[in-house]
């Protein structure tokens, strides 16, 4: 008796220290980070380009006409300037007003992630805790929090993903997910990311019919996207695709340095995920189908191929995949092509493609495997992770700031700023 009275309080008092240092965490990461939203400057060098092409927008121009070349030129998407020039049009054209809406979007994405893991029925601390962590991840990594598209990239590329899961690939969802796709596309190219994805997923795990469905949708929505926005924009897909295809390399060891640092950011998460995997297999599963392993099911299903049945998927499972599928598709696209891209560092193309994919993968597995001493286990490791690696951090820009005033005192009043 004492020993059930014990682990029941036991694991309610741990629940309850975790969503006390989330609910700090967030609180302080949000206070911290109003400083670097109101920061008057520039905190990386391509992140005042954006206003130019904003201003445009606000003033009834068209930022990809040729009479705007090159002065205006934008190596990305048009639909963050455009979506922000609504906001900009009421508060001014500011940096403030464009990390508004980079930090609205990431708001908007982690309450997408926790009410996806809440679907699943992990335990709603848990679920929390998962999206404070995602918070901490976009605001401290990539350059996703400032005034650059990313932000609003992840979130069109996230909502249509959960956009076919959670209405479990209806036809209605999977034209909504080639739209946020393409919206995806003219924020920034990789974010269409999405799109074959999800016909991947479909083909081998969902029917091949419906995979060739997607497929056609999306080449024809596509090419209907291309006509009207080149009749539209004389130089869009110059500046924002030939210019990134012309100039994109690979080196190794560029892809190794990132994955390095990947994992190194997210050890705890990743630890919480092989813990997982181990305890499935050992057979530790509330699943439905009685202590059968998620894992062992899968596998006997997966060999049960079916490639020639049109209506059937290459591989059926009952298991729901999509998270981890994408988690793995990501990280191999990015071993295979975007990681080697010495134009991108510090591991930004994981951290928006991948990082949403691997908190969903991570707790949905988590949350599979009944056991008190597993449970205890990842309680700890996330208090850990977010009083180490997550924590949040303070930011004054005071010398920055400084600098910043004796360049603007030296080139106020001139005409020509090179003389």
């Amino acid at each position: 008796m004492k020993i059930q009275f014990l682990k029941k309080y036991s694991k309610t008092i741990l629940l309850i220290i975790l969503l006390m240092i989330s609910l700090f965490t967030a609180a302080k990461t949000f206070r911290s980070h109003l400083i670097t939203i109101n920061y008057p400057y520039q905190l990386e060098y391509r992140e005042g380009a954006v206003l130019a092409v904003t201003d445009l927008y606000v003033k009834n121009e068209n930022p990809y006409d040729i009479k705007f070349q090159p002065q205006h030129t934008y190596n990305y998407g048009f639909m963050y300037p455009l979506t922000t020039s609504f906001f900009a049009g009421f508060f001014g054209n500011s940096l403030a007003v464009h990390r508004w809406v980079t930090y609205a979007s990431i708001l908007i994405i982690c309450l997408l992630v926790f009410f996806s893991l809440i679907h699943l029925k992990v335990n709603t601390v848990l679920s929390f805790t998962g999206a404070v962590i995602l918070h901490q991840t976009l605001v401290y990594n990539g350059l996703t929090s400032i005034a650059r598209p990313e932000g609003f990239g992840i979130l069109l590329y996230v909502t249509g993903i959960l956009l076919v899961w959670r209405f479990k690939f209806s036809t209605i969802s999977c034209i909504a997910c080639i739209v946020t796709g393409i919206l995806g596309y003219l924020t920034k190219p990789y974010y269409s990311f999405a799109i074959p994805a999800i016909f991947l997923y479909l083909l081998f795990f969902i029917s091949k019919k419906k995979s060739v469905m997607f497929a056609v949708m999306s080449i024809l929505m596509f090419i209907v996207m291309i006509f009207i926005v080149n009749e539209s924009y004389d130089t869009f897909f110059n500046n924002t695709f030939f210019v990134h295809v012309n100039y994109s390399d690979f080196n190794l060891s560029h892809m190794f340095s990132q994955v390095i640092l990947y994992v190194k950011i997210n050890a705890v998460i990743f630890v919480i995920l092989f813990l997982s995997v181990v305890f499935l297999i050992s057979g530790y599963s509330n699943f439905r189908n009685g202590n059968m392993s998620v894992i062992k099911d899968f596998w006997l299903k997966l060999k049960d191929a079916k490639i020639l049945k049109w209506n059937e998927p290459i591989f059926k499972t009952e298991t729901d995949v999509l998270f981890g599928f994408l988690m793995i598709l990501s990280l191999t696209i990015f071993v295979f092509y975007l990681g080697g891209n010495t134009g991108s560092d510090n591991a930004a193309y994981l951290f928006h493609l991948s990082s949403p994919f691997l908190i969903l993968t991570t707790f949905q597995l988590a949350n599979k495997v009944s056991s008190y001493a597993f449970t205890i286990t990842i309680v700890l490791l996330l208090i850990f992770t977010l009083g180490f690696q997550f924590k949040p951090k303070s930011y004054t820009y005071t010398k920055q700031i400084e600098k910043s005033r004796i360049i603007e005192d030296l080139i106020s009043g001139k005409e020509n700023i090179l003389n």
